[in-house]
């Protein structure tokens, strides 16, 4: 036990050193943490308040082959400003008419005041069963901008290619469809029904 008591009285210097350097260690690692905790907790919050503009094209429910424009702002938080620039990409193909449908509509002209959490606005666009060889190679970059509620200015781009429609085939009949040729069936058969009442008079 001596021995030990000697060896720490003879290298006390050198042990406070080391537990210094231990504990200096130890406080940067914890400032880490914290500093790293701090930022992720800001990123939730921010995902959880901040707005997230969204730009596609996709198939409406009664076919495949009808497509659909839209924007959606799938965040939580409102959309303030918000500005669309319509780019035609590899111009020499495709369907330019597209584009140009797409850059007569009023929200993209002349942009959007505000747009709130989980809103969308949807239009039709164009139907792939008229030349669908030139518009499946169209290829469409918007660029879109717009300000946070805490006045964070966003700019993203989102390229919409129409060859992803390439190949799709849709199982049965539509929903509506379905409804809309019973309701038909059922409707001839109240008018034949009530013309045999008739008849019968």
């Amino acid at each position: 036990m001596s021995d030990i008591f000697t060896f720490l009285n003879q290298n006390s210097g050198a042990i406070q050193i080391l537990f210094s350097g231990l504990v200096t260690f130890a406080t940067v690692v914890y400032a880490i943490l914290t500093w790293s905790l701090v930022r992720e907790t800001t990123q939730m919050r921010r995902a959880q308040t901040d707005a997230k503009v969204m730009v596609g094209v996709t198939s409406r429910k009664e076919t495949i082959s009808f497509l659909d424009f839209y924007i959606l702002n799938e965040g939580m938080g409102a959309a303030y400003n918000v500005k669309f620039q319509v780019t035609h990409l590899k111009a020499d193909k495709g369907d330019a008419s597209i584009v140009g449908r797409i850059n007569e509509l009023g929200f993209v002209q002349s942009g959007l005041d505000y747009l709130s959490s989980k809103q969308e606005i949807r239009t039709f666009l164009t139907s792939m069963f008229e030349n669908f060889e030139e518009k499946i190679l169209t290829t469409i970059k918007v660029d879109v901008s717009y300000q946070t509620g805490v006045g964070n200015v966003v700019n993203d781009a989102y390229i919409i290619d129409f060859s992803i429609f390439r190949g799709l085939h849709q199982l049965g009949e539509p929903d509506l469809y379905r409804i809309a040729r019973q309701w038909k069936i059922s409707k001839n058969a109240l008018i034949t029904l009530a013309l045999a009442g008739q008849n019968c008079k």
